[in-house]
């Protein structure tokens, strides 16, 4: 089974951001106590670059994953109704890249003081 997440990059006022799609082997499982609604942003993870950006390091919890930034051949645009009228849409970003996760992760082991 594969998850894709789609993370914002970047985004200027009044200009389409770009967003990254984030696909990874398996699921993504959230479990908190108390937490709901649609709008509520909640961190899960860091992931970081290489310097040239080709390669990708995903740290959820106390596991990490190595992934590669791929170009899609085909872009998408993230599109919603607009509020003024329901026959235009407005783009608000555009994703053009991909990082696949497609190892199993590696567990991060604590080193402890001697």
């Amino acid at each position: 089974m594969a998850t894709s997440v789609v993370v914002a990059v970047q985004q200027q006022a009044n200009q389409p951001g770009e967003w990254l799609m984030v696909e990874l082997q398996g699921a993504l499982e959230f479990v908190g106590g108390g937490v709901s609604g649609a709008d509520l942003e909640v961190a899960v993870a860091t992931m970081t670059y290489s310097v040239d950006q080709t390669k990708a390091r995903l740290i959820i919890g106390t596991n990490v994953l190595e992934g590669t930034v791929q170009q899609l051949a085909k872009p998408f645009a993230v599109i919603q109704a607009s509020k003024q009228t329901s026959a235009t849409w407005e783009v608000q970003a555009f994703i053009k890249k991909k990082v696949l996760f497609n190892t199993r992760p590696k567990h991060i082991l604590a080193q402890t003081g001697s």
